[in-house]
């Protein structure tokens, strides 16, 4: 929603990059083991991004590509765990 940016630009002056890097962002941060929470489950993932989503913080076409193509993006979250690890 921009409001994470120092100028507190609006949704709308996003740019579809930075809108796709945020759903990155907190899917990632989701499929995680975390020091506060375990990681969450994959209904709970997308629970919280669609939660998200409609209150405005995510966009929600970006969102809905997510749960579209969700077992592909999961697998791809869990393979840059496994780099890391």
């Amino acid at each position: 929603d921009g409001s994470g940016y120092p100028y507190r630009n609006n949704d709308q002056e996003l740019s579809i990059e930075a809108r796709v890097i945020a759903v990155a962002d907190v899917f990632q941060a989701l499929t995680q083991k975390r020091a506060y929470r375990d990681k969450f489950s994959s209904q709970n993932i997308m629970l919280e991004l669609n939660k998200q989503s409609h209150a405005g913080k995510l966009d929600k076409e970006v969102v809905l590509m997510v749960e579209n193509h969700f077992i592909e993006c999961l697998q791809s979250a869990k393979s840059c765990l496994m780099k890391i690890s």
